[in-house]
C-alpha cells in the first residue's frame, strides 16, 4: 500500500440539470473500473454536489479550491479524471493552464478513465493537456452557438425556447400556440385589479393565499410570484422572448386590456419608488473596487439595517454556487481602506516609489520598442539588398517581387507592435501625471474631506482595471493601487492586512491583534455564510 500512488479523483458536471440526471453516475463508474485496473491510494474523490462550468475563471471554481487544498495537506501522484475536457474549458488560457500547473508543483500526473496519461513535465504531454482543453473550449463555442441558433429558430417560429408559459396560459406544443386557461383568467384580472388600486404586492398575495387560490406549481402565493403575473407581457396580448438581446413577439389571447396592464405597471413602480430607499444613497467609499477574497466576485452593497457588504455570489438569482463568504460592515472596511489611502498621500516621496515598482513593466515595453525600431531597420536593409540584386539581374523579377512582400509583412507587423508599445509608454506617463496631479489637489485638506472628496482620492489611487482593487475576506484586507500602499510602515504595492476577531483580543502595537500598528482598531469580517446583518 505504501507504494501505492497517492491518487485525487475529481468529477465535474457543467450544468445543476446534468447533475440531476445522473450524468456524474456515469464518470463515478468510470472511475471505480480505473481503480480496478490501477490500484492506488485515494486520497479524495472530488465530487460537487452540484454543477461547476468548466468556462468559469479558475478562481471561481470550488472544486479546484479543494483540490489545491488536498494538495497542499496531503500531496499527489495522479490526478484522476474521466476526461481532459472535465478539467477546464476556459476561455482565458491562464485558467485551462491552472490545473496542469497544480498537477505539476505537485509532481503528478493527470490520466484519464481509459488510463492515458499526461505528464505535465514532459513538452509532448504539457501540449496534449493545453490542445485537448483548447479543443474543450472551442466545442463549447460550438455548442453554445448551436444552442443560441436553435433558440432563435425556434423562437421566431412561435415555439417556447425555455421555461413555461407564465399564469394564466397553456402551450401547445404541436400547434405551438398559447390559449387562456379559463380558471386563471379570473385571477390575473383580480391580481391586475388590485394592483391598480393602489394595494401592495405582499398584501396582493396574503390575499390569494388566504382565499386558497392555487398557483401554477402548487407553492405559495408570494411578492414574486405575484410581481411575474403583474410584469408578463403576454396578460396583454403579446408574449415576448429575448435571445441573446433580440426580442421575438408572439400575438397571443389577451386577459387584460392595455390601459390595465400599463396602470398596473405605474402604479406597482409608483409604489416602489417611494417605499424603499434606493441602495445608491448608501455612502460607500469601496463601492466598485472591493472584490470578495474568497472566489474574486464583486461585492455589493445592501443595507437591510446597517450597510453591509455582500459577496454578488450570494444572490439568489444567480447561476453561480455561493462562496459561503460572509458579510463585512461598510463603515468597518470604508475606515480601513481610507485609513491606507490617506498614509500613502502623506507620504509624497511614494510618487517616486510607484514609477520604480512599475519599472518591469516599463522596461519591457521599452524592449519591445528597441526590438521593433531593429526589425525595422533590418528590413530596410534586405529591401536594399533584393532591390540591388534586381538591378544587377542576380534575382528574376518574381523572386524579388516575392522577397518585397514577405518584408513588407514583417516591416507592417513591426510597426503594429512599435505603435502598441508607444501607446503603453505614453498611458503610462499620462496616467503618472494625473495621478500626480489628483494626489496633489487634495494633499493637505485631508482632515476636512467629506465623502466625495474622499471618494474622489480612493479612485485616484486605487484605479480601476486589471491588478488594482480591494480584496476582503474574514481575517484579511488586500489593497492594491497605482501607488505602494503602506500599512503598517510596509510600502508593498498589495497590502495585507489582519482583520480582528469578533472579540478584540489584546496585545501590543505590531502584533496580530484587533489593532494595526498605530493601535487603530481593523475591520472586522464576519464570517457568517448567507447571513444578514443584525
Amino acid at each position: 500500500m505504501a507504494d501505492m500512488p497517492r491518487v485525487i479523483e475529481l468529477i465535474r458536471v457543467s450544468t445543476d440539470a446534468q447533475h440531476d440526471r445522473g450524468t456524474p453516475e456515469v464518470q463515478r463508474h468510470a472511475l471505480d473500473e480505473l481503480r480496478a485496473r490501477r490500484p492506488g491510494r485515494i486520497l479524495a474523490r472530488i465530487d460537487p454536489a452540484h454543477g461547476v462550468s468548466g468556462a468559469l475563471p479558475i478562481d471561481q471554481r470550488p472544486d479546484v479550491r479543494e483540490l489545491r487544498r488536498l494538495v497542499a495537506e496531503h500531496g499527489m501522484e495522479e490526478l484522476r479524471v474521466y476526461d481532459i475536457d472535465r478539467l477546464s474549458r476556459a476561455e482565458r488560457i491562464e485558467d485551462r493552464l491552472a490545473i496542469l500547473g497544480i498537477a505539476a508543483d505537485a509532481g503528478a500526473i493527470i490520466v484519464d478513465a481509459t488510463g492515458r496519461e499526461i505528464d505535465p513535465a514532459d513538452d509532448m504531454g504539457e501540449l496534449t493537456y493545453y490542445l485537448r482543453t483548447l479543443f474543450a473550449r472551442q466545442e463549447r463555442r460550438k455548442i453554445l452557438s448551436r444552442t443560441m441558433d436553435g433558440k432563435r429558430a425556434r423562437a421566431a417560429q412561435g415555439g417556447l425556447i425555455a421555461g413555461g408559459p407564465g399564469y394564466g396560459y397553456h402551450y401547445d406544443s404541436a400547434t405551438r400556440t398559447l390559449s387562456v386557461v379559463e380558471s386563471e383568467a379570473p385571477v390575473v384580472r383580480l391580481v391586475f385589479r388590485l394592483a391598480v388600486e393602489g394595494v401592495s404586492l405582499p398584501r396582493i398575495a396574503e390575499r390569494l393565499q388566504g382565499d386558497g387560490v392555487p398557483t401554477r406549481h402548487g407553492g405559495p402565493w408570494s411578492y414574486s410570484t405575484v410581481r411575474c403575473v403583474i410584469h408578463a407581457s403576454a396578460h396583454r396580448g403579446v408574449y415576448t422572448q429575448r435571445v441573446q438581446g433580440h426580442a421575438y413577439d408572439m400575438a397571443v389571447p389577451r386577459i387584460v386590456e392595455d390601459a390595465t396592464w400599463y396602470a398596473a405597471q405605474d402604479a406597482v413602480a409608483s409604489r416602489h419608488c417611494g417605499g424603499r430607499r434606493p441602495t445608491g444613497t448608501v455612502q460607500a467609499l469601496c463601492r466598485g473596487r472591493l472584490r470578495c477574497g474568497t472566489c474574486g466576485a464583486p461585492m455589493i452593497v445592501r443595507a437591510p439595517r446597517s450597510p453591509a457588504y455582500h459577496c454578488r455570489s450570494l444572490r439568489r438569482e444567480t447561476p453561480e454556487p455561493s462562496c459561503g463568504s460572509g458579510y463585512h460592515r461598510v463603515a468597518d472596511v470604508d475606515e480601513a481602506v481610507w485609513r491606507v489611502v490617506r498614509e500613502v498621500i502623506e507620504q509624497p516621496e511614494l510618487l517616486a516609489e510607484a514609477s520604480a515598482g512599475r519599472e518591469d513593466m516599463l522596461r519591457g515595453w521599452r524592449d519591445q520598442l528597441a526590438q521593433c525600431d531593429r526589425a525595422i531597420t533590418r528590413v530596410e536593409r534586405d529591401e536594399h539588398h533584393v532591390l540591388d540584386m534586381l538591378r544587377d539581374d542576380l534575382i528574376s523579377a518574381d523572386v524579388a517581387r516575392e522577397r518585397l512582400a514577405r518584408t513588407r509583412t514583417t516591416r507592417e507587423t513591426a510597426a503594429r507592435s512599435r505603435e502598441t508599445a508607444q501607446r503603453a509608454l505614453a498611458q503610462h506617463e499620462h496616467d503618472t501625471a494625473a495621478l500626480g496631479a489628483s494626489v496633489a489637489q487634495w494633499r493637505g485638506v485631508l482632515d476636512g474631506a467629506d465623502f466625495a472628496a474622499r471618494r474622489a482620492l480612493v479612485e485616484a489611487v486605487i484605479p480601476a482595471g486589471p491588478g488594482y482593487g480591494i480584496r476582503v475576506r474574514a481575517g484579511e484586507l488586500e489593497v492594491a493601487g497605482a501607488l505602494p500602499l503602506a500599512v503598517a510602515g510596509s510600502s508593498d504595492p498589495g497590502v495585507c492586512m489582519d482583520a480582528a476577531p469578533s472579540r478584540p483580543a489584546s496585545g501590543t502595537p505590531g502584533t496580530r491583534s484587533g489593532t494595526d500598528s498605530r493601535g487603530t482598531p481593523a475591520p472586522t469580517c464576519h464570517s457568517a455564510p448567507g447571513s444578514r446583518p443584525t
